[in-house]
């Protein structure tokens, strides 16, 4: 079985590399916060010194890192250690990092000599620790995206193929576009029946009984819904 590397273990990297473990896969995990990786070793990971013995270790390493420089400095991008690192393996870039950015990531590591995947996911922390994330792919080889699949499958709910990269990066803005159009909407509701005088929880029942209900919707207007009612709450008296 191949092993798996896992770095970068925030709100939802540590979920996600969670259900690597909970799966049985072989995992080794490295974050530059440690404590962060002990929940993961508990559920059977192995624990890093560092990203250099992650590459090491492991056949394909997937990175849910923060942004560009995050990433640039586990894989000392710049430096001659670069090509060693990534020779030979398989890197799946699970962030949101810009498109230019990884497009020319794929072809340094591709010249490099080792194998470059975008898998930028779509959920948030209640779908990454449920598995239940929507993963976009894209790579140059199709073997190298095959090599991911096995990874992908505990964490997400359905996995596309979108093609070259940046294809799935592009195909994630486009994913987002439309999920801050859908929140920004769900804001203006409830502050428009808030300047109105109406109920905002009573308009979170009648928006999930409707055509327009989803998960987010039901998530986002109860939490809109519960920060109206606590400014609305009369202020204590002396």
């Amino acid at each position: 079985m191949t092993t798996l590397g896992f770095i970068g273990l925030g709100i939802m990297g540590q979920p996600m590399a969670l259900n690597l473990a909970h799966a049985g896969l072989p995992v080794v995990v490295w974050n530059r916060t440690a404590s962060r990786c002990d929940p993961v070793v508990a559920a059977g990971a192995e624990r890093a010194g560092d990203p250099a013995e992650v590459f090491a270790r492991a056949d394909v390493v997937l990175l849910m890192l923060a942004d560009g420089a995050a990433t640039d400095a586990v894989l000392t991008r710049g430096t001659a250690g670069f090509a060693d690192r990534v020779r030979g393996r398989t890197v799946a870039q699970m962030g949101t990092v810009a498109a230019g950015y990884s497009r020319a990531l794929a072809d340094e590591v591709a010249t490099a000599g080792g194998y470059y995947v975008e898998a930028p996911v779509s959920g948030s922390r209640g779908p990454a620790e449920a598995g239940r994330l929507v993963a976009m792919v894209a790579g140059d080889d199709p073997t190298a995206v095959a090599r991911c699949r096995p990874a992908l499958t505990p964490m997400c709910a359905e996995v596309f193929d979108c093609g070259p990269p940046p294809s799935a990066l592009v195909m994630k803005f486009a994913v987002n576009i439309f999920l801050i159009t859908m929140v920004t909407g769900l804001a203006e509701s409830v502050h428009f029946a808030e300047e109105h005088g109406a109920d905002p929880a009573l308009l979170a029942r009648i928006l999930d009984a409707g055509p327009m209900a989803s998960t987010v919707s039901r998530t986002k207007v109860d939490k809109l819904a519960r920060a109206t009612s606590r400014r609305r709450r009369p202020s204590p008296t002396c």
